[in-house]
């Protein structure tokens, strides 16, 4: 019950109004209270990851994203007169602007492609002499590895694999 009362806390009494909130039309919230109001759970999807990188690599993106990340690029035009590749993972786009001066920042979160066989993308990374780091999670069945491809963006490879009964 919502009722009043004088011998609950201001933390219920936030929860409450929060609660009475929610249930008010949100036509009728001004945008400080609609922000307010949002769960972790309205994010839906990501729809495109952007990534840059500086000219004369777009060989090298098509192997990396093509043959070792095996994600399906798509002929696109240019983006803002920056020449654009572009790989697809149903439902989600990697975006590669090809520009001059490359925003690449060591800090930006990692974009996490999921492969057939680690073991295999970790082959040919030695064969091409690519660096890479072995990370592993809590779960023994969450490896991946970590990387920088050609325009200096982190990446990670994962394997799903599957969970062995004890």
């Amino acid at each position: 019950m919502l009722g009043r009362s004088t011998q609950c806390s201001p933390t219920e009494r936030r929860r409450r109004a929060a609660l009475r909130a929610s249930t008010v039309s949100s036509s009728r919230l001004s945008p400080v209270q609609s922000r307010n109001d949002m769960h972790e759970s309205r994010i839906l999807a990501v729809e495109h990851i952007s990534l840059e990188s500086p000219p004369g690599l777009e060989g090298e993106h098509r192997w990396f994203y093509g043959e070792l990340a095996e994600l399906e690029e798509v002929v696109r035009e240019k983006q803002a007169g920056h020449p654009l590749l572009v790989f697809f993972s149903r439902p989600i786009e990697l975006r590669i602007r090809i520009t001059p001066e490359p925003d690449i920042r060591s800090t930006k979160t990692s974009v996490v492609i999921l492969v057939s066989s680690l073991s295999t993308a970790m082959g040919q990374c030695r064969e091409r002499r690519i660096d890479y780091i072995r990370l592993s999670g809590i779960d023994s069945t969450d490896r991946r590895i970590q990387l920088l491809d050609p325009g200096g963006n982190r990446v990670e490879l994962k394997q799903y694999w599957p969970y062995a009964p004890l």
